[in-house]
């Protein structure tokens, strides 16, 4: 797959399944073994099902959920998107339940793709802090760092 395919695949996966739940595109994006890295998870993620499951949890908290991407590019086998995620917290989340509040958390995921079209591994980096902030469940910090 060139560089421009391996892009629209990843775009896909934020626009249609991301902020449209359509996991059908996940299966046909997706390698079987995908291993995605989330520093804001305590494990990887892996399979197919695992990451749909991570997905499904997000929108299920966040029906409204809305990816944007504000800035990709592609080399090789890697792509690289730069990402706002928007939503309202109107279920339940990491058995917390809803808060009714709006949230925005920016990002970024590097993405790899095997030689048969496949997305294998994914890195995602984004600010999960600020995001449990909005939420009500994480203590502001400000103030709280000593010199």
């Amino acid at each position: 797959m060139s560089a421009e395919q391996n892009l629209a695949a990843s775009r896909r996966l934020f626009e249609e399944v991301w902020s449209q739940g359509r996991f059908d595109v996940y299966d046909e994006i997706c390698a079987p073994d995908l291993v995605n890295h989330d520093l804001s998870m305590h494990e990887e993620i892996r399979g197919i099902d695992a990451g749909k499951e991570r997905v499904r949890a997000y929108r299920t908290a966040m029906p409204d959920l809305q990816v944007s991407i504000d800035d990709a590019f592609a080399s090789g086998d890697e792509v690289v998107m730069r990402w706002t995620a928007r939503g309202t917290n109107d279920g339940e989340l990491m058995g917390n339940p809803p808060t009714h509040r709006k949230t925005e958390a920016t990002g970024m995921t590097i993405a790899r793709f095997d030689a048969g079209d496949k997305l294998v591994e994914a890195w995602a980096q984004w600010d999960n802090m600020g995001f449990m902030q909005q939420l009500g469940m994480a203590p502001e910090m400000a103030g709280q760092a000593t010199a």
